[in-house]
């Protein structure tokens, strides 16, 4: 195989098992909570007041999980870490 064919095979194998990895999870969810979740759902997503607030909330849970994952920057040397990460610079400052 050639590496753009290598590229081609791997990216879809990534693709597949992603997509085969959501419907696992989304087949456990529906067998655990099945028509309570759809019934809860449809009851509080059905009003459009509603249904944005719930929008704003995972919004900001989604925004503040990927703030904290990341360390505090405390020095310049750091800084200069995450702009070479950023600019796919290869080492790293000591």
């Amino acid at each position: 195989m050639t590496a753009g064919t290598n590229v081609i095979v791997d990216l879809l194998g990534g693709v597949a098992l992603l997509l085969w990895g959501v419907r696992m999870v989304r087949t456990g969810i529906m067998r655990g909570w099945g028509g309570g979740l759809k019934h809860f759902v449809h009851r509080w997503l059905s009003n459009d007041a509603y249904a944005f607030a719930a929008d704003g909330v995972a919004a900001i849970c989604i925004a503040s999980t990927r703030m904290s994952s990341r360390p505090p920057i405390r020095s310049s040397k750091q800084l200069g870490y995450y702009v070479n990460l950023a600019s796919n610079r290869k080492g790293v400052p000591k």
